[in-house]
């Protein structure tokens, strides 16, 4: 149980360090974009600049609301891995699981005792007394039929 504690607290530790760098390099792409100028529209170059600045803000927020998703998404899971209701599920699938085993047990130990007690089933000759499994049409001692 500890081992998968500190797995999934190394898991959402990775998750969460994703999510800050995208944030970082999502502020860094907004911030490079504010220092790109835009020259006058009369220059030949001022829709490269302006298109070059437009993209570096659509990435840096793409980013940014990729590091939020990831966060958010990374709390609910953990939220669902540590509640209650989560926790009583697996307890409730436990136990079914233990029942069903039990179950399987008896089922198992009842068809082992009935077929050997089938097999160890004797009776006794009509005719001379003799001791003969009860599946035995002939007495191996007279020879009398068992009908």
């Amino acid at each position: 149980m500890k081992n998968k504690k500190i797995i999934s607290n190394i898991i959402f530790g990775i998750l969460l360090a994703v999510a800050l760098t995208l944030i970082i390099a999502g502020i860094v792409n907004i911030i490079k974009s504010s220092n790109v100028t835009v020259p006058n529209m009369l220059d030949p170059d001022w829709f490269d600049a302006k298109t070059t600045k437009n993209s570096k803000m659509f990435v840096g927020i793409s980013l940014i609301f990729g590091g939020i998703f990831i966060v958010i998404i990374s709390a609910v899971i953990r939220f669902a891995l540590k509640s209650s209701a989560f926790s009583q599920a697996k307890n409730i699938y436990a136990t079914v699981e233990k029942i069903s085993q039990t179950q399987e047990d008896l089922i198992l130990e009842t068809l082992s005792t009935t077929t050997s007690n089938s097999k160890n089933k004797t009776k006794k000759c009509p005719y001379c007394g003799s001791t003969l499994k009860t599946d035995n049409t002939v007495c191996p001692n007279c020879g009398a039929g068992q009908g």
